[in-house]
């Protein structure tokens, strides 16, 4: 039917004479038009190709055309670090609040750079670091930088948490401890190195002695080797020169430490100051009086993360830094004693009870090196709580494997007896009672809690912790 507008009581087309049905006049059949000749029919009838070839031909040519089109219009950006212009698409834009853009080669190559120094890679107009995603953008999911990127991204975390996770402080060792106990002493061991160190101070570990107290033990310890031990034994000439030939390296060793720990405290001293929300000691490199605990500064790169709360601070407001030294709870010195009373004096595990006099024998304690009973000085080791007496205590290190020349002694010039028996009623009954557990405790504990592998320091301390025991047991049931 024509498309002129014919009522319904109209059987043809008023025009046309073209029926409703599509005759036309006379009868005649009404015929489709032949499609005209299309870009696809020329092309395939030149080609002499199909026809769907020639389409998919066509439309291949205009996405191609599409592409050079969108070229011609895309925008264009400079690199900021090569300076050369870039269409956007070949550019790679950060997740950073301002969007910068860089080349994919200067990013790549900044972001490689940051992995070999150990360092969180971030943007280089701001301070944002580069997150999981866009590393895997840049790199790929199975990539080596994308791995580093992980590992140095676990150090920072545990680094910005130190009270929970203790950086293991051997040089180059890049191992973190994560303690039971955060904010109190621990041993911490690591598992990387080995090193046994404390978790407060980072010290050698040093058991039953604050971080405190154990600096002071230090002092005194390497005082002695420099010049007590020599006091000490200047009535006796032979017995002196004997055994000053045996101590002379060690005594030498130690007086360069101890030198080495005096300029580094007294450098610290002038230099350092305390972070006011978690007490680490922070040195500040250059710059101004707005500081970050174990971070540099964000116009620094943010970066160079190291043990810290990660909290910021004022340099002029932070205390400044000051050696520790607890000296009030350490046995006396060598000058707070009497020199004539030393020589003789005997060490007991307990306080001998007035009903057990005749037997204190039986009380004393042994050297752990020669297996003796301690009569004059007794030295105890505050890293590995070896007993020696005073001719092994400078030998100990080729005798015991866990005791080493670096560990430090405290010296008891006076029987310091673990518990003082009393009759006095339940308060002195209980307090023998928790005393009592505690040695119990110290014995069953696990083996590595007394580091000794040598067959000979092994039966020893385990004879000196039986004994202890057993002793106070006794005392707790007669008292």
């Amino acid at each position: 039917m024509c498309t002129m507008s014919n009522g319904p009581e109209f059987d043809r087309c008023s025009v046309c004479g073209a029926g409703r049905d599509g005759s036309l006049p006379g009868g005649a059949a009404s015929v489709q038009a032949p499609e005209p000749s299309s870009e696809a029919h020329m092309l395939a009838a030149d080609q002499g190709i199909s026809l769907e070839e020639a389409r998919r031909l066509i439309r291949k040519r205009e996405e191609e055309d599409a592409k050079v089109a969108a070229a011609l219009f895309e925008p264009k950006f400079d690199c900021v670090i090569c300076c050369d212009e870039f269409p956007v698409s070949d550019m790679f834009t950060m997740d950073c609040e301002q969007s910068h853009r860089y080349c994919y080669e200067c990013v790549k190559r900044g972001v490689e750079l940051s992995l070999n120094e150990k360092k969180m890679p971030s943007c280089q107009m701001c301070s944002h670091s580069f997150s999981q995603r866009e590393m895997k953008q840049l790199f790929g999911e199975q990539s080596s930088e994308y791995s580093r990127y992980l590992d140095i991204e676990l150090l920072n975390t545990m680094a910005s948490n130190p009270e929970l996770y203790v950086g293991c402080p051997t040089p180059n060792c890049p191992a973190y401890v994560v303690v039971r106990n955060p904010g109190n002493i621990e041993k911490c061991v690591c598992p990387t190195c080995g090193m046994v160190f404390c978790s407060q101070c980072k010290e050698p570990y040093h058991y039953d002695t604050t971080c405190g107290e154990a600096a002071a033990t230090k002092d005194r310890w390497f005082e002695w080797m420099a010049s007590g031990k020599a006091a000490y034994l200047k009535e006796s000439k032979a017995k002196e020169k004997a055994a000053t030939k045996k101590f002379d390296k060690a005594v030498k060793d130690a007086m360069a430490r101890f030198n080495d720990m005096q300029r580094d405290e007294e450098w610290k001293e002038k230099h350092c100051r305390c972070c006011p929300h978690c007490g680490k000691v922070v040195y500040r490199v250059d710059g101004c009086d707005s500081m970050t605990c174990g971070r540099d500064a964000q116009d620094k790169g943010g970066g160079n993360k190291q043990d810290g709360c990660g909290k910021a601070f004022n340099w002029a407001q932070a205390e400044k830094y000051k050696r520790p030294n607890e000296s009030a709870n350490l046995p006396k010195s060598l000058a707070e004693v009497d020199p004539d009373n030393i020589k003789d004096i005997k060490h007991h595990l307990i306080a001998v009870p007035s009903f057990e006099k005749q037997r204190s024998h039986e009380y004393r304690i042994k050297c752990n090196v020669c297996g003796d009973d301690i009569v004059g000085p007794r030295f105890s080791c505050i890293h590995c709580m070896l007993e020696t007496c005073i001719e092994c205590s400078g030998n100990a290190s080729t005798v015991m494997p866990k005791h080493t020349a670096e560990h430090a002694f405290k010296i008891h010039f006076e029987d310091a007896s673990a518990v003082t028996i009393t009759n006095t009623g339940r308060r002195g009954g209980a307090a023998l009672q928790e005393q009592a557990s505690w040695d119990i405790l110290r014995a069953d504990e696990a083996p590595d809690a007394h580091p000794f592998n040598g067959a000979n320091g092994s039966a020893n301390r385990s004879e000196n912790e039986e004994r202890r025991t057993t002793a106070i047991r006794n005392a707790c049931a007669q008292s």
